[in-house]
């Protein structure tokens, strides 16, 4: 049995090759074999020229329009400045280069919390004190008390479902504005 440091790279392909068939491998490689000096991909000399019609011809990001070389295309995809990204708080559609300005702005928006009357921006709401003191699930029609003492009025139960309604009913007149605002950006569709 050989072990590893009885190997040698073959100088076509980079492969690492037994020393008892590199001979072969060799022959075989040189004859049959070539690097792709764009891409590094092996390919058969026969398809060469296929090959780089097929992975190098130049294509057209659908987002940005830019011509950039077929291989490449996935990478680009997952980078593209053009890309569309969903944002947290307001769930609209924003362009990767303006992205971060826009949550910056977005997140900057207050909301009043129900349990101090405080305003309180959209960014730290998750951590604002109240909102951790009186544990509820955003989007519930009816909140039911944890256990814990502090929830257990009806007078807070009702004013705090009336803050959740009233919260959605802001949050969807927000987005029909923001969206009015920004025609040219795609609406997120909920059918």
């Amino acid at each position: 049995m050989e072990c590893e440091k009885d190997e040698k790279e073959c100088l076509n392909c980079g492969a690492s090759i037994s020393l008892g068939n590199f001979t072969v491998h060799e022959a075989f490689c040189v004859r049959n074999l070539v690097k792709c000096p764009t891409c590094n991909s092996v390919v058969p000399k026969v398809s060469f020229e296929e090959h780089s019609i097929q992975e190098h011809a130049l294509t057209r990001c659908e987002v940005c329009k830019m011509r950039i070389p077929k291989f490449k295309l996935a990478n680009h995809q997952g980078t593209c400045p053009a890309r569309l990204i969903v944002c947290s708080y307001c769930e609209l559609e924003f362009p990767a280069n303006s992205y971060e300005e826009h949550v910056d702005r977005c997140s900057s928006r207050t909301e009043l919390c129900s349990g101090c009357r405080k305003f309180v921006m959209l960014r730290d709401l998750q951590t604002h004190a109240c909102v951790l003191s009186y544990p509820f699930e955003s989007g519930t029609k009816k909140p039911e008390p944890t256990g814990d003492p502090d929830f257990t009025s009806d007078l807070e139960l009702a004013t705090r479902l009336q803050y959740m309604e009233l919260n959605q009913a802001v949050s969807k007149l927000v987005k029909t504005e923001q969206a009015s605002m920004n025609q040219e950006v795609p609406r997120k569709s909920y059918t």
